[in-house]
């Protein structure tokens, strides 16, 4: 099909100028100019009866070659890939080279593939990164707690008795006023506000102090804003406020039974003890989530200020900045709004869109490219077993661990198979991830 010609390397760039066979340019020239040649409209004459030699005068002969070097552009490419053994190159990346034409006439055609290199990465010390948050394991009373808090939603206020002290998990209804320097503040005054007590919706101490006050009863509280408190006008400034209690109420919780459970939640467990089970996972994965995202925040920034880069591939930017694109027009549309629109209630202008994502998405490569290194270093690497069992949890998630029909679960199934080299590249990252967290926390 091809033969190469030439290949360079400079610039962080694989250059090749591939010959194209004659046979196969004439063959999809051909093709194109029979095709253009039955399309020729002349006065005089019926679509595609025009005369050979007169219809040729009034094809456009730029248009000609455009379409039929875009015919071979994509064979070739794949050819070159593979007889180059570009995909398992080690310092090439494979995809999206820039293509252009070298020589072109009706007799012959030359073009220029260029693929970008893999860049060299130089990582700083990984084993002395600060921070790491530990997984932490949810316990039964953690579990029990958020299976109550389930059944509260479906539970009614009743009065809690009389004479009872307002505790944690009580709602209590108060009045209050707020002075800072003997003077009252925007916000720092209500009636027969509802508070449930532990929910930590006030400043810190709030409700900690009221605890053990009976109904009817009046207490001050002496209390400082936090330093980082969103109104910078009270951030660290002590407070005084004056409650009073006018009511303590209770939630009454509906009887605790699976089937309750299941009508709350939208579910079809068994039993309780199956549900719980399923609730101590999704409690796990949340505090996963949460160290996960803290963790990666630790490590961009290290990619970022501790690690060194040869180049950032344009192909890998760019790609990241229209996912990255698309993801946000993606949520403004959720919200039934343009992007155009978004910009605007921003003040924001598309090219500054654009820098920003262009900045977000450099952040992120360099934290892929660091963790791919520290697993060549680490030789780390992830089995089929475990790609496998990847794709069935994301299954189970998707079907909330319920049984899918054979033709739903075969095509979810077939979905993530086509992107096994996603979820390898994922849990390989994941294991590198691990692994520095380990070794900091451990050090």
């Amino acid at each position: 099909m091809f033969k190469i010609r030439e290949k360079t390397n400079a610039d962080h760039k694989v250059k090749y100028i591939v010959d194209v066979n004659e046979k196969n340019w004439n063959e999809a020239y051909q093709k194109k100019l029979n095709a253009a040649v039955k399309s020729v409209k002349i006065q005089g004459f019926r679509k595609g009866h025009v005369p050979y030699q007169e219809a040729i005068k009034h094809i456009d002969q730029i248009g000609l070659f455009d379409r039929a070097v875009n015919q071979l552009v994509q064979p070739i490419y794949l050819e070159l890939v593979k007889q180059e053994k570009i995909k398992d190159s080690e310092t090439v990346l494979e995809e999206n080279p820039e293509v252009s034409v070298v020589e072109i006439d009706d007799k012959k055609l030359a073009l220029s593939y260029s693929f970008e290199t893999i860049p060299e990465v130089k990582v700083g010390d990984y084993l002395k990164i600060n921070g790491f948050l530990s997984e932490t394991p949810v316990k039964d009373e953690d579990v029990q707690t958020e299976l109550v808090r389930i059944f509260k939603s479906a539970g009614k206020l009743v009065d809690k008795k009389e004479g009872a002290t307002l505790e944690k998990g009580d709602i209590a209804f108060l009045d209050f006023s707020g002075e800072i320097d003997n003077k009252a503040f925007e916000g720092g005054k209500a009636k027969n506000y509802e508070l449930e007590i532990g929910s930590n919706s006030f400043i810190p101490g709030f409700e900690d102090q009221m605890v053990g006050m009976k109904v009817g009863e009046k207490r001050d509280l002496n209390l400082t804003f936090p330093k980082d408190y969103h109104e910078k006008t009270y951030a660290g400034k002590p407070v005084l406020f004056k409650v009073k209690l006018n009511s303590i109420k209770e939630v009454q919780l509906p009887e605790m039974t699976v089937e309750k459970l299941n009508e709350l939640m939208k579910t079809q467990y068994k039993n309780l003890d199956e549900a719980k089970e399923n609730i101590k996972k999704r409690m796990d994965r949340n505090q996963q989530e949460h160290a996960n995202q803290m963790n990666t925040m630790l490590l961009t920034q290290f990619a970022n200020e501790d690690c060194q880069f040869s180049h950032i591939p344009k192909s890998l930017l760019d790609r990241e900045v229209n996912l990255l694109y698309q993801q946000f027009a993606n949520q403004m549309q959720q919200i039934k709004m343009s992007v155009e629109d978004a910009l605007k209630i921003q003040n924001q202008t598309k090219e500054q869109l654009y820098q920003r994502l262009t900045e977000q998405a450099t952040r992120a490569i360099k934290l892929v490219l660091v963790l791919e290194e520290i697993g060549d270093l680490e030789k780390i690497s992830v089995s089929e077993a475990e790609i496998n069992q990847e794709i069935e949890e994301r299954i189970k998630e998707i079907s909330n661990n319920q049984e899918l029909p054979k033709e739903q679960y075969d095509a979810i199934k077939n979905y993530f198979v086509t992107q096994k080299e996603l979820i390898e590249s994922m849990l390989t990252n994941k294991k590198v991830v691990d692994l520095i967290i380990k070794k900091n926390l451990t050090r």
